[in-house]
């Protein structure tokens, strides 16, 4: 009887501390999806501001990329809350389109603003 009372207390802080780690891993992930959005709407900021060859071109590009930082910002903030909840919940479905999407309007966000700062 004793030894299963000591199995289940170091069972428990074993779920616990899994717990725990999942919710330190979702909020690093946060962060990283933070600095991303971050690091491209300041990148869109310096285009708008430095590149003065191009005229209202860099402008547009700039306000592009902010957007899109923009929009990174938003996906890893809902992406956390979900992710926050499902770990709650013990729930877990993985998310194939959400990063696909995502990844496909940067890239095409990326591809629209060079094209528009060098031809």
């Amino acid at each position: 009887m004793v030894i299963h009372t000591i199995k289940r207390k170091l069972s428990g802080r074993r779920d616990q501390a899994d717990r725990a780690r999942d919710h330190l891993a979702n909020e690093r992930t946060y962060l990283a999806w933070l600095r991303t959005a971050v690091n491209v709407m300041v990148l869109g900021l310096v285009v708008a501001k430095f590149i003065t060859d191009n005229g209202n071109r860099a402008e547009i590009a700039g306000i592009l990329l902010v957007g899109i930082g923009f929009l990174l910002l938003i996906y890893g903030t809902y992406r956390t809350g979900r992710l926050t909840s499902e770990l709650e919940t013990g729930t877990f479905e993985t998310d194939r389109g959400g990063p696909i999407v995502i990844g496909g309007l940067v890239l095409a966000g990326m591809v629209i603003a060079a094209l528009l700062l060098f031809l």
